[in-house]
């Protein structure tokens, strides 16, 4: 597959350097704004007592690491700890929280229909705000594309069919 940069996609408008830098300086704002909320969101979780004491004595304790992962399990495990009640847990967490818990939680090799079941839910309530989290990363690599665009003095649909083209040559 051949990558294609931003800079092979010209247009004659390109050439002529017809950029509108005042489009290109709002969604230049407009990224650099939605980048820092994104990167400062925190996501909700939601896991009911039994849900989180699953999670906490049965899960975490048999996840599967290597090397650094250790960190990931290790920082997760405490902020989901900090962050439990007596009620279970509903709190709000960084995205790096909520995605080192999911790729042990895809990770993981369970047996018996008894933790299947909870585990179920728990990656359920995982996977809304990794949902949210692909959306929000989403609407990021949206603007990015109205940004190039913009330099290129296209439209984003004709920057996206370059693009598609490019990967399927190689």
């Amino acid at each position: 597959m051949k990558v294609m940069k931003s800079e092979e996609v010209l247009t004659e408008q390109t050439l002529n350097n017809e950029v509108d830098q005042a489009k290109l300086d709002q969604l230049q704002e407009k990224f650099d704004v939605l980048q820092s909320t994104i990167n400062n969101k925190q996501y909700n979780l939601l896991l009911d007592d039994e849900l989180t004491s699953v999670l906490m004595n049965e899960v975490f304790p048999k996840f599967q690491w290597k090397g650094y992962e250790s960190y990931a399990v290790s920082e997760t495990y405490t902020q989901l700890e900090k962050a439990r009640t007596g009620n279970g847990i509903d709190s709000k967490f960084s995205a790096e929280i909520i995605e080192a818990t999911f790729h042990f939680l895809k990770n993981f090799i369970g047996t018996g229909f008894e933790i299947a079941i909870p585990f179920k839910k728990i990656c359920d309530q995982f996977a809304l705000p990794v949902q949210e989290i692909n959306q929000d990363r989403q609407k990021l690599k949206d603007v990015s594309l109205e940004i190039i665009a913009t330099e290129k003095g296209i439209r984003v649909e004709d920057l996206v069919e370059a693009l598609n083209a490019s990967n399927q040559q190689g």
